[in-house]
């Protein structure tokens, strides 16, 4: 399962240089973010002596804060987005070689180091920016991405119809059909057992196909799906190159518990027609069919005695499960907006009427003990204007001091 490299990447390897990983962020055909910077991650692949599984994990670098936003088609989402992950060696200052990983369904990401988020009143929240005497702090994500032999787990079978007689190249064609995953150059024409039993899901199915050709089964390293010599044994191996109120803002998204259809199968009663009703979702980002794939609640239902009654409970299972997608927060209070403090509260000042021009008449002090807001303290007189206004100034402070002093006797 090597990969083929040339001689300068041998030159590199043979002279001092330093490793990295160089991460692009796709959905579907588009390319969402190129050559992410990687803070350190972990590349892990299984063999269970039928399939070799792999997963990455990296803690990727967010400067700007818009590679995980409330867009579903934000670069590292976990709806449908895939990580292409290749190992770089660096030579001087440029990244000279890089070889292929994998590629890999995200999973899962979440924000591990964020920067700090402010409510302003009605305002909604906002990120302290350079206005607020701030610099933008970024935050640093953690992501979880697994090979595409998830996608065909997370596929589940709505229909019963299999073909038959047919070699392997042939049923695993029919298994990875609309799922995005492809196969790779090779070609098996042993015939599979006309009975075979097509199992739950894409995944158990393309395992049973593998095992009656004698093969194991694993997404090479560009994440095409490939059928090798079964070699009895099992291993693991890592790869991990390591040569108003302010709070802390946490965001979170995963595929878990995420479907984007729904299945209903009447139960039983003795009858030999199976009686099935579908529905999808087919106007959101997580359409059927789509990136994020096709991923049905299945369920049995007691009153689902005709086509009709079973499509309508599987409209309403998935109406349901559409209104339940979330996304978790964890939000954290690091500061709350107090009001300015004044001392002393209250004043109150007497002097003699003959006092000379510039004499103090008071001193009043005032502390903001707010740590993350630059705030505006404004000191206002009453004895004022024609109008009725009052009068004042205003200054940003964190800790201030008035002197009044007399102007006419």
């Amino acid at each position: 399962m090597g990969w083929p490299v040339d001689d300068t990447w041998k030159a590199i390897a043979a002279s001092p240089h330093g490793i990295t990983w160089l991460v692009t962020s796709t959905r579907g055909t588009q390319t969402l973010s190129a050559n992410m910077e990687v803070a350190d991650a972990t590349w892990t692949a299984t063999w269970d002596g039928n399939q070799v599984t792999s997963e990455w994990k990296g803690s990727i670098c967010d400067p700007l804060m818009d590679l995980f936003t409330q867009d579903p088609l934000c670069a590292l989402a976990p709806w449908g987005q895939q990580l292409h992950v290749r190992a770089a060696m660096e030579a001087g200052r440029t990244w000279q070689a890089a070889c292929p990983i994998g590629v890999f369904r995200i999973e899962e990401t979440s924000v591990s180091d964020g920067g700090v988020w402010i409510l302003q009143g009605t305002s909604g929240w906002r990120q302290p920016g350079f206005t607020d005497r701030f610099a933008p702090s970024g935050q640093q994500l953690d992501t979880t991405g697994r090979d595409m032999l998830q996608q065909l787990a997370d596929e589940k079978w709505v229909t019963g119809k299999h073909p038959r007689n047919v070699d392997v190249r042939q049923a695993m064609t029919h298994i990875v059909d609309g799922t995005g995953v492809r196969l790779g150059m090779w070609q098996d024409d042993t015939r599979i057992p006309a009975d075979m039993d097509w199992g739950r899901d894409r995944l158990e199915a393309a395992l049973t196909v593998a095992k009656a050709a004698g093969k194991t089964l694993w997404c090479d390293r560009v994440g095409a799906l490939q059928l090798v010599d079964d070699k009895t044994g099992r291993g693991r191996w890592e790869f991990s190159p390591s040569d108003d109120v302010g709070v802390s803002w946490m965001p979170s998204a995963s595929r878990d518990g995420v479907s984007n259809g729904a299945a209903v199968q009447a139960e039983t009663n003795g009858s030999r027609t199976e009686i099935w009703g579908a529905a999808y979702d087919e106007v959101s980002p997580l359409a059927w069919g789509g990136p994020f794939g096709r991923v049905p609640d299945i369920s049995t239902s007691p009153t689902a005695h005709a086509t009709v009654t079973a499509n309508r409970e599987a409209e309403d299972r998935l109406r349901t499960s559409m209104k339940a997608r979330t996304a978790t927060v964890h939000i954290t209070v690091l500061d709350v907006n107090e009001g300015p403090v004044f001392y002393p509260d209250p004043m109150m000042v007497t002097r003699q009427e003959d006092l000379s021009v510039g004499s103090v008449l008071l001193t009043v002090n005032a502390t903001d003990p707010d740590s993350l807001q630059h705030q505006t303290i404004r000191w206002v007189s009453g004895s004022g204007t024609t109008d009725g206004r009052w009068a004042g100034m205003a200054f940003p402070f964190q800790s201030q001091k008035l002197v009044v002093r007399s102007r006419h006797h």
